[in-house]
Parts: structure tokens; sequence; C-alpha cells
């Protein structure tokens, strides 16, 4: 498939990417100083000129069965600071001309401060509320687990600061369960499957074919469940039959018994609703229990995820927060950035800077904001957000007023030989005001 994109007015077309080929391990990178803490970041709701500084943090899994998703945020947030305080990548380019030529923002460094969230709730609640507390932060970012990011996006609201959150796909996020401090980048689970259930049908070619379930039993993997069966029962794909699902600690590293059970049924599809290491094993173990003809379909791919489908001989689809073969200018640029940044030690940035560039993007986002609105103010940053366009390298995307979610494209994707093939680029994917999840919302 072509993903060519069109381009605003003045950008240029750059060559498209050539896929590298997934393998190795994700090792620390030279970047990794990036986060020293720091005690004298200044607090939520203080205009940025009037301090000595502007502190953003990450609160993300450096630890835990969703170290490797964590992995990859921490590296986009690293580099979007690194680019921010010393020029760089975005912080030249397209939507964000109001940081150009200038270091840091509001002529101040960008400093950082990071915490583990172990993908658990009561431990990210833990070490993020000090942070907030202690007015330590003028923004947060990160946040893979479901409830890790609920969590984040409670206490960020009860604290009056500006939230990111990173992969989490929860859908209520852009609905009920919306915030008036949480900005979000990441396509909910809503999205997610709108764009990628079209292609599995496609892709195994039957009208009435049969899929079945692996659930983490976490928010994520049963909201990613409810909306499968949604879209089967109701969106134009009734002929395809469940025939069950399975539900899984996160952590668990025995997976068996429940693809036994699923092989029993011989599925035209199985849904992985999985995450990080979790979805590292199934695909290690996959291979004993179900046909080959059986599509493998996972909502997130990671550099380790697609390295372990090398083990699969079938067919892998899933989605990527972003694609190195989409064309443009600001995809040519964090794309070169990236491997300026880590080089091999990414296996394979197909899959790696997708994660890494849903929080690079979010981190600009917000310094553009606080730039335009000469504060770091969280009323003044929402002003500014509300409704605002921007591009991140997938073409123009818009902050949506009713619920803050973006309006970005969502890239589905097929693993083959340990590559990412580009399937689909579907653009209308997110919800519109008028639609759940966003028509649940009610920002205060």
């Amino acid at each position: 498939m072509d993903w060519g994109r069109n381009e605003p007015a003045g950008s240029r077309t750059t060559r498209r990417r050539v896929l590298a080929t997934l393998g190795g391990s994700v090792a620390a990178s030279g970047l990794a100083g990036c986060l020293d803490s720091s005690d004298d970041g200044a607090g939520a709701g203080t205009p940025a000129e009037s301090v000595d500084d502007i502190t953003i943090g990450l609160a993300t899994a450096t630890s835990g069965a969703y170290i490797d998703v964590g992995e990859e945020e921490r590296r986009g947030f690293e580099l979007a600071v690194q680019h921010l305080n010393e020029g760089g990548g975005f912080q030249e380019s397209g939507t964000f001309g109001v940081l150009k030529s200038r270091l840091g923002v509001e002529g101040v460094d960008v400093e950082t401060v990071a915490v583990d969230t172990t993908g658990s709730a009561d431990t990210a609640a833990s070490n993020a509320t000090p942070l907030l507390e202690d007015g330590e932060v003028d923004a947060l970012f990160g946040g893979v687990a479901g409830d890790v990011a609920a969590t984040l996006r409670d206490l960020s609201a009860e604290h009056g600061v500006p939230y990111f959150p990173g992969t989490a796909t929860l859908s209520s996020m852009a609905g009920e369960g919306c915030s008036p401090h949480t900005y979000r980048e990441m396509y909910p689970a809503t999205a997610l499957v709108r764009a990628l259930a079209p292609a599995v049908v496609d892709h195994v070619g039957e009208d009435s074919g049969t899929y079945y379930k692996l659930n983490a039993e976490a928010p994520e993997g049963q909201d990613l469940s409810d909306v499968v069966t949604d879209y089967f029962n109701r969106d134009g794909a009734a002929d395809w039959q469940g025939f069950g699902s399975a539900s899984v600690r996160r952590g668990t590293t025995d997976y068996g018994s429940r693809l036994a059970r699923a092989g029993t049924t011989n599925p035209s599809a199985l849904f992985c609703n999985l995450f990080g290491l979790d979805a590292v094993n199934v695909l290690s173990q996959a291979g004993e229990y179900l046909d080959e003809d059986t599509t493998l379909v996972f909502p997130l791919l990671t550099p380790s995820v697609v390295e372990a489908a090398a083990e699969w001989n079938g067919d892998v689809l899933g989605t990527v927060p972003w694609h190195g073969a989409i064309d443009g200018e600001l995809s040519d640029v964090f794309d070169s950035t990236y491997q300026d940044a880590y080089g091999d030690q990414a296996p394979g940035s197909a899959a790696g800077t997708g994660v890494a560039h849903l929080v690079y993007g979010s981190v600009f986002v917000y310094a553009a904001a606080v730039e335009r609105a000469d504060s770091t103010d969280a009323d003044a940053v929402r002003s500014e957000l509300e409704g605002s366009a921007h591009d991140l390298g997938l073409g123009r995307e818009q902050l949506q007023a009713c619920n803050h979610q973006a309006t970005r494209p969502v890239p589905v994707v097929r693993v083959s030989g340990g590559q990412l093939e580009p399937v689909d680029l579907v653009d209308d994917a997110v919800a519109g005001c008028d639609e759940p999840p966003a028509s649940d919302c009610s920002l205060e």
C-alpha cells in the first residue's frame, strides 16, 4: 500500500522510508541522563515568565509487564525535551513555528522528572501524587495501562495539572471519563477497532468468519473486547461469529490452556487484547496450539511484540500510533532524529518509534501551547489547546474541544518476515463530537 500523504502548503515531499528489519533487544539509550529529578520545579498554575524553570513529568512503566511500551514512551519524552532545549526535531518545524529559533520554552530550559508506574494504578498513584501535591510539575505525560491512565487523569484534574496520556486505549477517556485538563493523542479503542477490524475481515477474505478473544484482565482488555464484539454485532460484519473469550491477568507467562481452548474453535482470527510482555508471551506460545491459518490480531504493536512474531508462521495484524513509511516532512524529521539518537539500540524503528512518536508529539503540543499562552497556567493552556490544530507527521489533526481527543489517523499494519507492512491509514476512525464516546463527554 502507498502511504503518501497530502502535506500542508509549503511542506516538501520526502522519500518513503524503507522499513528496517526488526530484531535485537531494547538497550538503554544515551539520553538516559535526561530524566534527572529536580526539587526546584515550578508549581502548577504559575506563569512561566515568573519562574526559573518549567518542569514536566513522565509517569510510565519502567518495570512490569508493560515495560517495553514504557521504554518507548521514555525515549519519545527524552528526545522531545532534548530538542526543545538544544534545538532540532520539531522545534523548528511545521505547526510548531512558535518555538522556532528558541531554546527551551518561554526562554527557560525544560526540566524533567520521571516515576515508575509498574503498570499498576496503585503504584502510579503512590509515585505520582507527590509530584502533583508539591507542585513539582507543570504537566504530566505517559501511562500505558488503562487504570494507570485513569488514575493519573483523576490526580491531575484534582491538582489542576495538564495531563497527556501515553498509549492507554480506554474509550471512556474520550467519553464519560473525559477530563478538562487531559489531552489525548492516542486513539481510543473505539477508533482502533473501527480501523483494524475491517482490515482483519478483508485480510481473512471470508464473509462469514469466526473469531475468539484473549483479553487482559484489566480495563483496557475488557474495553477492547467489548468494542470488538460491538463491531461484529452492529457495524457491517454481523456474519462473523464469536466463538468465545478468555481473560488473563497482566503478567501471565503461561498461556497454554487459553490458547488450547481457542485452538479447539479453529477461529479465522484471534483477537489478542493484550499489551507489552503479555502479548510477547502469547506469540511465543501460539504455534503449539493454533493452526497457522488463524490470523493473530494485536491492538498495539511494539518492537518486542514484532520480534516475537517471528516465532509464529501465520499472519499478524495490528496498529501502531505512527509509522516511518508515512511520507511528509515531519515524519522524515522524526524518523531521522530518532535514529540519530538511538541508532541500532532500537530493534526496528517501524514499531518502536510509533509509541515514542506519540509521546514526543504530545510534549511539543504542550510546549507550543505554553508559548502561545505565555503561561504554564492550566486554564491558559486549556484555552490554547481546545479546538487547536497541529501536524505531527500524519497530516492535520485537531484536539476536539468537546473531549480533548486528537483526531489522528490510525495506521494498520501487518507483520511479515520481521518487518511491518502498511495495510491501511484510516483517517476517520476517531469519533466526532456528535457520536459516542465523544458525545458522552461533559467537560467542566
